[in-house]
């Protein structure tokens, strides 16, 4: 009688653990600090975030966003945080605002949101502002070789330093006898330069932006020589 041989297979089985994503993303650092000229535009890269996530599957699946007044201005792909105007000219007005202070939140697809980030956005400015002119008085009385009151003007200009500096000068016929001299950067004492005859003149103030960029100011004084 015959017996009958027994057959064994064996296999070998991989078992994969498919990593969970159970880690919150971390921003590499608490606060970030940025800058970025009011005369960018949409697209224009403003600075980068970096940020880790222990979780192999949600490497590269971050998503972001920005919580504060004026976030809506800014835009975050990748970490990458880019000005976002709602047209296709500059949005950022440093005159208006000079920074703006937002928080980062990153997100991973487990929905995990990683602590928050300070974000500091600083605005540079740019020469958008002309210059205008400020008198004491709108006339200028002149008795016995003297000013009757002191004559001031005071150019101001809303743009911060290198950009606010003008140029002044001066017109009309009595700017033959009548000088503008500069006490600070932006104040002007008149003096007279010689004695004019009694009769009624003008003058005429100008304030140019040294670039040429903006529009000069004007005024026209009335001068009268007693």
């Amino acid at each position: 009688m015959r017996s009958r041989s027994s057959i064994s297979i064996s296999k070998n089985v991989m078992i994969i653990k498919e990593d969970a994503s159970d880690n919150a993303p971390r921003f590499l650092s608490d606060g970030y600090d940025f800058h970025v000229s009011e005369s960018s535009i949409t697209g224009q890269k403003v600075g980068q975030m970096e940020v880790e996530d222990a979780d192999e599957r949600d490497r590269g699946q971050l998503t972001f966003r920005l919580i504060g007044p004026g976030s809506e201005l800014f835009a975050v792909s990748g970490g990458t945080i880019s000005v976002a105007c709602p047209t296709a000219l500059p949005c950022l007005d440093r005159e208006e605002t000079d920074a703006y202070h937002l928080l980062a939140v990153a997100t991973d697809r487990g929905g995990l949101n990683s602590a928050p980030a300070s974000l500091r956005i600083f605005i540079a400015d740019r020469n958008d502002n002309g210059p205008t002119i400020h008198l004491t008085r709108n006339e200028i009385r002149i008795s016995d070789g003297k000013f009757v009151r002191p004559f001031a003007v005071k150019v101001r200009d809303a743009d911060i330093s290198p950009f606010n500096v003008n140029d002044i000068s001066s017109g009309g016929n009595a700017s033959t006898f009548i000088s503008l001299e500069r006490i600070r950067n932006d104040l002007y004492v008149a003096r007279l330069s010689s004695l004019p005859i009694a009769g009624n003149y003008q003058l005429e103030i100008i304030a140019r932006d040294p670039t040429g960029i903006n529009i000069p100011s004007m005024a026209i004084v009335d001068v009268y020589v007693l």
